[in-house]
């Protein structure tokens, strides 16, 4: 069987997955595991040890151990204390508020909780406060969905650990950890002009005053863990940005063993040796298993489809037949609708970002343009009533009925926000950062 018939089977066999695993609510990296077996031993000739050595034992570390010291932050309440001291203090500028939210979601993803947990945290909070001033909860689901999945893009983020942990893979190795900067930086940017778009379109700043309790103080456990999080994000950042500005071998030395995979299990054994968290909650809740099966098993099976050397083939066939200027607004397109049947990071991503990084090494085009159309592309679905953050903020709305008129005004929202990301890469605004 040659390559193509390999590259078309597996691609067709991933379909089928993608829709098995949606109606029987199955975990696609499981099945997609169990298939990549199926077809690397029986019509690859590969032998197990080979098919096992394509798990990408990185992103799967960065995932646990970040998640694990970043998971001691929600169980034990240092998050939400943190989100609700901060909208007290801005409560006399309401009319702002939105914009508060959005950065307080941005700053919850720099701190290293995931999106799925930002959300989780946000939505019942900013329901209620935009329920008191009036203002349309499609704001709520904007400025909490971009915010959370901006943040989460950070390098020590769990989106960022998953571009990261694909680019470190490939020739721009070196570059991995300011690929995903700018990567955050432009989904941050595009996060906000949406957020200015639903602002003025729904009249935000008509918004009335809202009423909020003044929030407890931190615990002695919630001021250890936040010195801890705040002390190995200094450490993770400041050697990095002063190596940058003032290059020295010292300082870069430092600041690649200075790594947050390694932080995170100091400040995880730290955090259960203080005790300031329930370890095995933090362990069974707070761990992403079900990401890390699933980004596992879907990075196997395209493993092999790159073992075909189609992969390769991609980036000529790009240029041939679609012109330079439209291959970014191509794959925001084409990426933004993979993301509506399948996840954003745990599909999409692992499937997309290797053609990207090819077309960019064969055809000295911009990869901190490429990446971030495709990465963004593929995000910009997470407000849709399809996705879980989507879906998760519906759930939390104070008037039932309304949830049907809701859903539809969220999915056309979608489609609107969608031509931001659109616009932002024909005009070559991806490419300002590099």
């Amino acid at each position: 069987m040659n390559s193509a018939t390999v590259t078309v089977l597996c691609l067709l066999v991933f379909a089928a997955l993608i829709i098995l695993s949606f109606r029987k609510k199955l975990n696609l990296g499981l099945l997609s595991l169990g298939t990549a077996y199926l077809i690397g031993c029986f019509i690859l000739k590969l032998s197990v040890p080979e098919i096992v050595a394509l798990i990408p034992i990185k992103i799967v570390f960065m995932l646990i151990s970040v998640c694990l010291f970043y998971g001691y932050s929600i169980q034990n309440g240092t998050m939400k204390v943190l989100t609700t001291r901060i909208i007290y203090r801005f409560r006399k500028h309401y009319q702002l508020m939105p914009f508060v939210l959005y950065f307080l979601s941005f700053i919850l993803g720099l701190l290293g909780a995931s999106a799925p947990a930002i959300t989780s945290l946000m939505a019942p909070i900013c329901i209620l406060i935009a329920e008191s001033m009036q203002i349309h909860y499609l704001i709520v689901v904007v400025l909490i969905g971009f915010g959370s999945a901006g943040g989460s893009l950070v390098p020590w983020g769990q989106g960022g650990l998953i571009v990261r942990g694909i680019l470190e893979s490939t020739i721009y190795a070196t570059e991995s950890t300011s690929l995903s900067l700018k990567i955050c930086l432009n989904m941050f940017i595009t996060g906000l002009l949406a957020l200015l778009f639903v602002y003025f379109f729904y009249k935000a700043y008509k918004a009335k005053p809202f009423i909020i309790q003044k929030p407890e103080s931190f615990n002695p456990a919630q001021k250890k863990t936040l010195i801890l999080l705040c002390l190995i994000l200094c450490l993770v950042i400041i050697p990095s940005i002063i190596s940058t500005l003032a290059p020295s071998l010292t300082l870069s030395h430092y600041a690649h063993i200075l790594d947050i995979q390694m932080l995170s299990i100091i400040g995880a054994s730290l955090c259960a040796i203080l005790r300031l968290g329930n370890e095995r909650e933090v362990i069974t809740n707070y761990v992403p298993w079900n990401t890390i099966i699933l980004v596992s098993g879907v990075c196997v099976l395209f493993a092999l489809i790159q073992q075909t050397g189609i992969i390769n083939q991609l980036p000529n066939y790009i240029e041939k037949s679609i012109p330079q200027n439209v291959i970014g607004i191509v794959l925001v397109i084409l990426c933004g609708f993979m993301s509506f049947f399948s996840g954003a990071m745990s599909v999409v991503i692992p499937m997309i970002l290797p053609v990207v990084v090819n077309i960019c090494s064969k055809n000295g085009y911009s990869v901190t343009a490429l990446a971030s159309s495709a990465v963004i592309g593929a995000i910009i679905t997470c407000i849709s009533p399809f996705s879980t953050a989507g879906s998760f903020i519906l759930s939390f709305l104070p008037r039932s009925e309304a949830n049907d008129q809701m859903f539809a005004r969220q999915f056309l929202l979608t489609f609107a926000v969608f031509i931001i990301p659109i616009v932002l890469s024909a005009i070559g605004f991806y490419r300002l950062l590099g």
